[in-house]
């Protein structure tokens, strides 16, 4: 099933003013991927926690219709932990209600899609009639989950940037339900040191650093994800969203 319009019109380019700068992926910006949630009948942004941390609080800006507008939010709350998940409360809103995008937590062994914008990559190609910017699918199989106390894990590779993007899938079976959330991605494993052959140099010597053998980290192209049921959780412990009855059911509601 090609993904839909419910899903692709929910998911934002976003970007927030550094307070260190040498950890900016652009001079003075750190980007990266956010999507639109309802629940209770308000409508929230989900994205990355560390996206959040050493930024300029209560302030982003979201790519639309072009170019980038500057949003205030208040901070609905954080994941602890490994959760690396944060929901957002933007002053206006985002995408129309009628765009039905749920969260489930019935997903097994499911092909799965995670939709964002790695290494601040701008496709080129915009939705039509609305100049957002087009994110990056990529699919793979969901392959592990647990209840509740550790990440599941997506059989695809999820590069930097892809962090606070969602995971979707179409239940098996049920193609009239439309697309669910199962999660939200936030990163991927690195393979432990002692898995890897240290770093040597032309003639075979290991390299060390402090004493130490040096090592390139290596990508085991699977993909970290939080899952939906713990964004709800903090939705719920604090629902000061945006009021849906205050959106458009149809049409572009994101203002330039």
């Amino acid at each position: 099933m090609p993904i839909t319009t419910d899903v692709t019109r929910r998911i934002f380019h976003v970007r927030m003013m550094c307070l260190q700068k040498s950890k900016c992926t652009e001079p003075s910006f750190q980007t990266g991927t956010a999507f639109a949630l309802d629940h209770g009948g308000k409508q929230y942004l989900v994205t990355a926690r560390h996206l959040l941390e050493d930024a300029v609080p209560n302030t982003l800006q979201i790519h639309g219709f072009g170019h980038w507008s500057q949003n205030q939010y208040e901070e609905v709350g954080r994941g602890e932990g490994w959760k690396d998940v944060a929901v957002l409360s933007v002053d206006r809103p985002l995408t129309a209600r009628n765009y039905k995008l749920e969260p489930s937590t019935g997903m097994g062994y499911e092909l799965a899609y995670i939709l964002g914008f790695p290494y601040d990559f701008i496709h080129r190609y915009m939705i039509p009639q609305t100049h957002y910017l087009r994110p990056i699918c990529r699919s793979g199989i969901i392959t592990s989950w647990s209840l509740g106390k550790s990440p599941f894990v997506i059989d695809v590779i999820g590069n930097p940037g892809f962090s606070g993007a969602p995971v979707v899938y179409q239940p098996y079976g049920k193609p009239t339900e439309g697309f669910k959330i199962a999660g939200v991605v936030i990163g991927d494993p690195t393979l432990p040191v002692g898995a890897l052959p240290p770093v040597v140099n032309k003639d075979g010597v290991p390299i060390e650093v402090d004493g130490e053998p040096a090592y390139f980290p290596e990508n085991t192209g699977l993909t970290l994800a939080v899952g939906i049921r713990h964004v709800l959780d903090i939705i719920e412990a604090n629902p000061i969203g945006y009021d849906l009855q205050d959106i458009p059911e149809d049409g572009f509601v994101f203002p330039p």
